[in-house]
């Protein structure tokens, strides 16, 4: 049996002089880790650099672009143009009736009180306020037709003539349809104040965001308009 071939020893791995492979020592291996972290640390400040000049040049030619075709420039309007502009922004029925009349009003405060006793008590509150308005005009509008003065007289007389010719005669007219319009508008608004203030915080917004409670709670506000 031919015999085994012992390894080398330790020390000759080391130190031999015939074109055997040295072992690293630690603190060469420490300095070649910092060399690449060096190394990859500059690549990286390269690459981010080279991109914000990119970006800069990008940025630079297309704003260069757009001088070019006069895509930045402001339009020139004249103050007729830019107060025609400016009216444009509300509706026209907003020149004379208040946005909290309209239905999108009463849609906006459906759906953007996520408390349903707080949508409840904002409706109510408006109810409210309408209800003390409408009171005080049906009580000017009864002193108006009442009234011992000249013209009222002048109403109630065309009226007990019935000459449809005379304007006093459908100014008087007029008078009393909108005595009419303001107690049904009262009667309304204080119905929609009870039937809402019962309603529960739970069930506010199932009710108040459904088309019947939409078309509901903007009745007294076209009476109140009408008034």
């Amino acid at each position: 049996m031919p015999p085994i071939p012992r390894p080398p020893p330790f020390e000759s791995m080391t130190s031999s002089a015939d074109g055997a492979t040295e072992i690293p020592q630690a603190g060469d291996q420490t300095r070649s880790a910092a060399r690449n972290g060096a190394k990859i640390k500059r690549n990286n400040e390269s690459f981010h650099a080279n991109k914000s000049t990119r970006r800069t040049s990008y940025v630079a030619n297309s704003l260069a672009m757009m001088c070019k075709s006069g895509f930045t420039q402001k339009p020139k309007m004249t103050s007729i143009q830019r107060l025609y502009h400016l009216l444009r922004l509300p509706n026209f029925s907003e020149y004379f009736v208040s946005v909290d009349h309209h239905t999108i009003w009463r849609r906006h405060l459906a759906w953007s009180l996520k408390d349903g006793d707080n949508l409840r008590a904002v409706i109510t509150a408006r109810f409210a306020s309408n209800l003390v308005f409408m009171s005080l005009l049906l009580g000017t509008e009864i002193g108006v037709l009442f009234s011992p003065s000249k013209p009222a007289d002048a109403f109630r007389a065309a009226m007990k003539k019935g000459d449809y010719s005379e304007v006093d005669f459908w100014a008087a007219i007029v008078l009393c349809v909108s005595i009419g319009t303001t107690l049904s508008s009262l009667v309304a608004n204080f119905t929609a104040w009870a039937v809402v203030g019962a309603v529960s915080p739970q069930n506010a917004h199932a009710i108040l965001r459904s088309s019947v409670g939409l078309q509901a709670t903007q009745l007294p506000a076209r009476l109140v308009i009408t008034s």
